[in-house]
């Protein structure tokens, strides 16, 4: 059964949103502002709309709670139905500046693509989800993960079994770059220390134990991807000097 205003925590902006997940995505917002401002971009203007939205959705969410009886209380006869219609109202008000901030929340996500600031996103789309947005949060995770793709992808796939030096150590750095967030990640690394391995190999005079831990690199399990990445890059770095 549906909860009656009475009924819904204090905190309740509607029976499906509360004061907590609603000024999440002013957490991101605010670590945007403090970034920008020393430039007054289409970024921080939006993260400005999206403050004011919050706000005016705050006040709306105060006078739900204010307009809302206690649980047990009834309403005086000569003010319930003026209270009930100004409840009702404050209600649908909420409703509407919620799905401001939302949209809010999705035209900063669009300015934060553009910076590559994917991590700022995936933030705001776990806001969103906790807030209930799942269909909203989903479409800016999958954003951020093509983004991270597109800026990377490229280079990853251009690692092969005969590079030189220098492209040796492209590789290693480019791997090393790859952020926490790019889709499979540990799986994408494992996949490119055969090849990374074996140009190791062609372009280095490595000892028995060395060649014996390269080896053991390029026919590694993902979730060891970041060791023997790191021990590549030791072996690499010793050896190529």
């Amino acid at each position: 059964m549906t909860p009656t205003p009475a009924q819904t925590p204090a905190t309740a902006l509607s029976p499906y949103l509360s004061l907590r997940q609603a000024v999440r995505p002013a957490i991101v917002t605010y670590t945007v502002l403090a970034s920008e401002q020393e430039r007054a971009g289409a970024l921080a203007d939006e993260a400005g709309q999206l403050l004011e939205a919050t706000r005016d959705l705050l006040q709306a969410a105060g006078l739900v709670h204010l307009l809302s009886p206690d649980p047990g209380a009834e309403i005086p006869g000569n003010d319930r139905g003026d209270r009930q219609a100004r409840l009702l109202a404050a209600y649908a008000d909420a409703g509407i500046l919620w799905a401001k901030v939302v949209g809010h929340s999705i035209a900063l996500a669009d300015g934060l693509l553009g910076q590559a600031r994917w991590h700022d996103v995936l933030r705001l789309a776990d806001f969103l989800d906790n807030a209930g947005e799942t269909a909203v949060a989903e479409s800016l995770r999958e954003r951020a993960n093509d983004a991270i793709r597109g800026e990377y992808y490229a280079r990853i796939s251009c690692i092969h079994d005969k590079m030189s030096k220098d492209e040796t150590a492209a590789a290693i750095d480019t791997l090393r770059s790859l952020p926490k967030e790019f889709p499979e990640r540990k799986l994408e690394i494992a996949l490119r220390l055969r090849p990374l391995g074996a140009s190791l190999k062609n372009i280095t005079r490595l000892d028995r134990q060395s060649r014996n831990t390269v080896e053991s690199a390029m026919s590694s399990l993902p979730d060891s991807a970041d060791y023997y990445l790191a021990v590549l890059s030791d072996i690499f770095y010793s050896f190529a000097n």
